[in-house]
């Protein structure tokens, strides 16, 4: 650690339409990469969701997207 205080806003998104239980859903936890991330990342892990009754959440890589920890 660099001692730094400063804080980046990361993009995330979440999707529980196929949870029945929030207590005890399983997370499917999707990091989206090398890539700006949306929520189109769910339609590759949903049929696993809704098997499972899990909750979906995709996070954006910081340095893509809209996840910049700088502006340069």
């Amino acid at each position: 650690a660099d001692g730094s205080d400063e804080i980046f806003r990361q993009r995330y998104f979440i999707n529980l339409d196929h949870v029945t239980n929030r207590e005890t859903a399983p997370v499917l936890y999707y990091i989206c990469g090398e890539s700006a991330c949306s929520g189109a990342y769910f339609k590759g892990i949903e049929s696993v969701a809704k098997k499972f009754n899990a909750a979906m959440v995709a996070l954006e890589h910081r340095y893509y997207g809209q996840s910049l920890p700088s502006k340069d």
